[in-house]
Parts: structure tokens; sequence; C-alpha cells
């Protein structure tokens, strides 16, 4: 007994998804959160495996403070009115 397959080329299968028949080479294996399943799918009925269903797969380190930080020494500068005269002046009502 033979443990080879006979070629697939002039061979044709269906799609498991949408049921029309192609030629057994331009089936594609489904593949979901990166495991391929059993399906094989035609090039339209594709999905591609999205990054979102992937979360908690890659470790993510996102630090929130620094450490010594150091703050801006002309914070206190910038923070200073240059303009003395309240807004109520400036501003007219409409009559």
């Amino acid at each position: 007994m033979s443990n080879r397959f006979s070629s697939a080329r002039h061979s044709f299968g269906f799609c498991d998804r949408c049921g029309f028949r192609f030629p057994l080479y331009d089936l594609h294996p489904q593949v979901i959160k990166q495991k391929i399943t059993a399906l094989r799918v035609c090039q339209v009925c594709m999905d591609i495996d999205h990054e979102q269903l992937m979360l908690g797969t890659f470790p993510v380190d996102d630090p929130q403070a620094i450490r010594d930080a150091r703050p801006d020494p002309s914070l206190e500068a910038s923070r200073a009115l240059v303009d003395q005269e309240p807004l109520s002046v400036l501003f007219v009502p409409p009559v």
C-alpha cells in the first residue's frame, strides 16, 4: 500500500462557506486566532485574522509614570498673566 496522494491539478472541491465549486488548489484553509481550522474556503470567503481577535496573546507593557521626573522650571512664568485687564472690560455684550 502506498502513502502517496494523486495530484490535485485537475481535481475540484467545494467551498465550505459558499458551496461553489473551485479547483482544489484555489481552496485555502481558514485561520482563526492564528490556528488553522478544517474549513477550506475560496478567496472571496476567506476572512483575514484580525488583530483585535488576538487580544491577550501578546504581552503589553504600558508604564504610566516616569521615575525621577523633573518639572519644567519655566512653569510659573508660563502661568503668569501678561495682560492685567480683566476679561469683563474687554468683552462688550451685544445690545
